[in-house]
């Protein structure tokens, strides 16, 4: 199963070179999630017409359209049991933030927040990415991350530049 993972898009409205980038990578994935940050109602509605659109609240997505999401969700994609957040506290710690949040028994947990790429492994436990941003990357490295998920494997996690 294909996850394309986005975070920290920072945009009101979406524009047209989003529009390029869901045709060609979002649309085809089996399941899109969003770990925050959108900040805009009409690109939340946007990213909205996936089928199967996944979203968590960042510390930037205010409003009515916002109070609905969830701040952390866990899901099962092909026995993979996820944890989803935004994320909160000091940059350098946030990943560690998130991972506590969640119980155990999760395989995988995405975050946001910090706009920088990250992977790694917990040391027995679950796998941590951060997709950095879509439009605000702190690490110079604008993108997203598109994440295979099969039972029993590890996630196999790539990077796309936009």
């Amino acid at each position: 199963m294909r996850i394309v993972v986005v975070s920290d898009t920072h945009m009101q409205v979406p524009d047209k070179g989003l529009a390029i980038l869901y045709d060609r990578f979002f649309a085809p994935a089996d399941v899109l999630v969003h770990l925050g940050d959108m900040v805009g109602e009409s690109l939340c509605c946007f990213f909205h017409q996936h089928p199967h659109f996944l979203a968590v609240r960042g510390n930037c997505d205010f409003g009515l359209w916002a109070e609905d999401m969830p701040i952390r969700r866990s899901f099962i994609l092909e026995g993979i049991r996820i944890g989803a957040a935004h994320g909160w506290g000091p940059r350098s710690l946030v990943w560690k933030t998130v991972a506590g949040a969640f119980e155990p028994g999760h395989d995988l947990i995405l975050y946001g927040h910090t706009h920088i790429r990250a992977v790694h492994q917990i040391p027995g436990g679950p796998w941590v990415c951060n997709p950095g941003s879509l439009c605000a990357p702190r690490d110079g490295k604008a993108g997203f991350a598109v994440i295979q998920v099969e039972a029993g494997m590890v996630p196999d996690i790539s990077w796309v530049d936009v």
